[in-house]
């Protein structure tokens, strides 16, 4: 590992890298060093994005995006970056829950999608498992590992199943309206307690991304305001020229 980090514990995993809490002498905080797998050492274009992340979060500055500095090579030749250590619990398993909490939330999780947005660029991989509430109470986007510029074509299928907007599942561009459909699943999710897309199989998912209209979340949550409806169903449109452009 890097010399100048001491590292503590580690905190998970993920295809692309390993998350550790650390300690940096030369500052007395405890970091987060997100390092890449040793399996994709050789992947020049694993390397690629690994970097483009650390540029991306660089570049953004928000309170509700970790913070991050050093990028560099451990002493096993792994490419790695230190972030701020975000300590609190995911939103992945919220919902349902009353339709004023879910407000609060949106009014606390679209001013950064929007700091990301003005600056020409999409998430990605929006989730529940990807935004944390701190220890603090700061809500926090996390994982820009897929974070890229707005109006670029994935070269693949990337992204989490349940929340891929049918644009992307057809390789069509990616942009903040993208982005916004994500939101509308999480949005449906925690009204709820249920996804609104959800097939037997990952390829069956996709297929009803594209196909299927879902369910009225008021059919799951009856006494959901008529506004939270249309809200979460626009956000849902099929085509992105029918949600909300911004």
């Amino acid at each position: 590992m890097a010399a100048r980090y001491r590292v503590i514990d580690r905190l998970g995993a993920g295809g692309m890298a390993v998350v550790y809490k650390a300690h940096d002498p030369q500052t007395g905080n405890d970091m987060a060093l997100k390092v890449m797998t040793e399996a994709l050492l050789g992947d020049a274009e694993a390397q690629r994005r690994f970097k483009a992340e650390h540029r991306v979060m660089a570049a953004l500055e928000h309170p509700g995006i970790p913070g991050v500095q050093d990028l560099g090579l451990s002493a096993e030749g792994l490419p790695f970056f230190a972030m701020e250590l975000v300590t609190g619990r995911s939103l992945e398993d919220l919902g349902p829950i009353a339709p004023d909490e879910a407000r609060g939330l949106m009014a606390e999780l679209l001013p950064v999608l929007g700091h990301l947005h003005r600056r020409g660029l999409v998430h990605g991989d929006l989730k529940g498992e990807n935004v944390m509430r701190t220890a603090a109470g700061v809500l926090k986007v996390m994982d820009f590992g897929l974070a890229g510029p707005a109006g670029a074509r994935p070269q693949g299928l990337e992204g989490t199943v349940t929340h891929l907007a049918p644009e992307l599942i057809q390789r069509g561009k990616a942009d903040q309206r993208s982005d916004l459909y994500a939101v509308g699943v999480m949005l449906y999710k925690w009204l709820t307690g249920r996804l609104p897309i959800e097939g037997a199989s990952p390829g069956e998912t996709l297929k009803l991304h594209m196909e299927a209209v879902p369910a009225s979340p008021r059919r799951h949550a009856p006494d959901l305001p008529a506004d939270f409806e249309s809200l979460t169903m626009r956000l849902l449109a099929k085509r992105p020229q029918d949600r909300f452009q911004s």
